[in-house]
């Protein structure tokens, strides 16, 4: 990577690292997200029968952090990467959490660096992750986005080997956001890639047998409920505008009812699978994922700004492959560098309206899809 290139790389990560570091500066006690697993981990060490039992929760977070607004509803079985930290105090156990994440950001860039985009280097995969917004966003706020961009960047690596069966076996593991997870497998389904879907199968029922045992069937009733009683209603923590998918853009639809909203979501998210199905496929196992990662964004009925950590995928695919064709160029840069641009976009439209942020996902994935047919064999040829 050129060394202009770098310094503006390094610059954009060090602005989002001041930007939080100055919210973290005036808000010292800020618990992120990271409550909710750590919460959810002490629960589950007192008492694994009230897990799910939203009351608990409220009540042991608000002891825990001095907040109760938001939720442990992931699969029980994430709970083994939060048990350990459950032993610190919670600052402690943030932090070394933060410190984890860094250390598995670090192990997807590697992957990245040698599947994805051989021309850059692991330093500078790393260094353009931290300068992509929604990444350190999910560092600052405690989440486990980058747990699954590792997932996933493990899946490309056993893809690029001509493992399709371990890349399943791999991306089954992130079940515990079986939103973003399912959709692609989907596509692969439409596909018949049965090897694939196999090791997908595999992990899916291993994770679930491990949640079962954990909870018992009371317990994953309870998820279940309380799953469907956060996506029903704007409360804990859950607001359709915040999401920067299609069902985030149809929530600023005006006038639209709830059931209304809901019919389009699901009309229009089969319309895209059975074009992602049909656009996305491509000689390059470890390319075509890292295309179905768009879609999987836009389909995901659950999303928030730090799940865009998966989108550096695509992005890195793009940063790749620098010799698009003269005419399409553009629409393929644009809506990356748009994507970088994303604390600008925080500040202007506000947090509520960030949903708008999926219109650039719809550009990048259309622009990825357009570009590969103009120049197929060119890019085929640089990815072999």
């Amino acid at each position: 990577m050129r060394t202009s290139a770098s310094a503006g790389w390094i610059a954009l990560a060090a602005l989002n690292c001041l930007l939080l570091l100055a919210y973290l500066g005036t808000h010292p006690q800020f618990p992120g997200d990271f409550c909710a697993f750590y919460t959810g981990a002490h629960i589950y060490r007192q008492n694994p029968s009230h897990l799910y039992d939203l009351a608990a929760q409220r009540q042991v977070e608000q002891a825990l952090v001095g907040r109760d607004d938001i939720p442990f509803n992931h699969p029980p079985y994430e709970l083994i990467v939060w048990l350990p930290l459950a032993g610190f105090s919670f600052h402690a156990a943030f932090w070394i959490w933060r410190v984890a994440s860094l250390g598995l950001l670090a192990v997807a860039s590697w992957l990245l660096a040698r599947t994805l985009c051989p021309r850059i280097k692991v330093t500078a995969v790393f260094i353009i992750a931290i300068a992509f917004f929604p990444v350190p966003y999910c560092l600052w706020m405690g989440q486990d986005s980058v747990l699954l961009l590792a997932l996933f960047a493990a899946c490309v690596w056993f893809f690029d080997q001509g493992s399709d069966f371990m890349a399943g076996l791999v991306l089954g593991l992130g079940f515990f956001k079986f939103e973003l997870v399912l959709p692609i497998a989907a596509v692969y389904f439409l596909w018949r890639r049965w090897r694939f879907l196999a090791g997908l199968l595999c992990s899916g029922v291993a994770v679930s047998a491990v949640s079962l045992a954990m909870v018992g069937s009371s317990g994953m009733v309870q998820l279940v409920e309380l799953v469907i009683q956060g996506q029903a209603s704007q409360h804990m923590a859950v607001h359709p505008v915040m999401m920067p998918n299609l069902r985030g853009m149809i929530a600023l639809v005006p006038m639209a009812t709830p059931a209304v909203r809901t019919i389009l979501v699901l009309i229009l998210s089969a319309g895209l699978l059975l074009v992602a199905a049909s656009t996305s496929s491509s000689p390059a196992p470890a390319r075509a994922l890292a295309s179905l990662v768009c879609f999987a964004v836009l389909a995901s009925f659950h999303l928030n700004l730090h799940d865009f950590t998966l989108l550096l995928l695509p992005i890195l695919v793009v940063l790749q492959d620098r010799r698009w064709t003269t005419g399409a160029s553009w629409t393929v840069l644009v809506p990356v560098v748009a994507l970088f641009c994303t604390p600008i976009y925080v500040v202007a439209i506000g947090e509520f309206k960030v949903a708008a942020l999926a219109l650039l996902v719809g550009w990048l994935w259309y622009a990825m899809s357009d570009a590969r047919k103009r120049q197929a064999p060119a890019l085929e040829a640089a990815a072999a």
